[in-house]
């Protein structure tokens, strides 16, 4: 079923680019809404680390997805699909690779009973790239696991947007206008300007339309990149008087 379209090096899984004839890696992908990694094959989705263990095991039947056939990952991380991590499970063991406190899941947290140190770990996603650090004590991860969600997720401005589903601030648009509409920040509204957290000089970003084309611009601060983003905004919306005055 893979063929030579998929090779497996240094714990990736890679697939090529049968256009530009490049390696592609599979473990790079963004993952679901459920944390697993989805890749086509022959116009058919499989997980990955499915297709990590098919790879390893071509006897193994990928396309039993049955209760008794799934494959878990040892160490709780989805996204860690080395063929080390991996086994076959039912959904019952399955189950019992989970962290749970006062009968409620714990996202990000898990132990290893293999005689460490430090047993539990607490994960988090920074730039769609796997974070991780051990504690001793399971309080002290999820503590951990708390901050980091706390200060690379719920307090980031591209992420407040999607917390305003109150019928206030719900209207009827078109695309052109739905567009211009981006970030919600500290109680504001600004259109079309977000936050890049990956450590660049100029992380704050303006974007506008013009004739259909998206345009942006690079800044250090808010207020350059909304003073920018407000001006392009005047000369470039389509409601805009001087706009409707060509059309006349």
């Amino acid at each position: 079923m893979l063929g030579n379209d998929f090779k497996y090096e240094n714990n990736l899984f890679y697939k090529i680019d049968k256009r530009t004839k490049k390696w592609n890696c599979c473990n790079y992908l963004t993952p679901k809404d459920n944390g697993y990694i989805s890749v086509w094959v022959n116009d058919r989705k499989f997980y990955l680390n499915r297709l990590v263990y098919f790879f390893h095991n071509p006897k193994w039947n990928i396309y039993d997805v049955s209760s008794e056939n799934q494959i878990d990952h040892e160490n709780e991380n989805k996204l860690d699909n080395s063929i080390k991590n991996l086994r076959i499970t039912n959904s019952s063991q399955n189950g019992q690779n989970k962290t749970h406190i006062k009968g409620r899941l714990i996202k990000g947290v898990c132990f290893h009973n293999d005689g460490r140190k430090k047993p539990w770990m607490a994960r988090w996603c920074e730039n769609k790239k796997q974070k991780s650090k051990t504690f001793k004590t399971e309080i002290e991860a999820i503590e951990c696991r708390k901050e980091m969600v706390e200060i690379h997720h719920s307090h980031h401005p591209s992420k407040r947007n999607k917390l305003h589903n109150n019928i206030e601030n719900l209207r009827i648009t078109n695309r052109s206008e739905n567009c211009q509409n981006k970030t919600n920040y500290g109680g504001k509204q600004i259109k079309g300007v977000y936050f890049n957290n990956d450590g660049r000089k100029k992380p704050w970003v303006a974007g506008w339309h013009v004739d259909k084309k998206q345009k942006t611009k690079y800044f250090k601060t808010e207020e350059e990149a909304i003073e920018c983003r407000a001006k392009m905004v005047e000369l470039h919306y389509t409601h805009h008087p001087s706009k409707r005055e060509r059309k006349e």
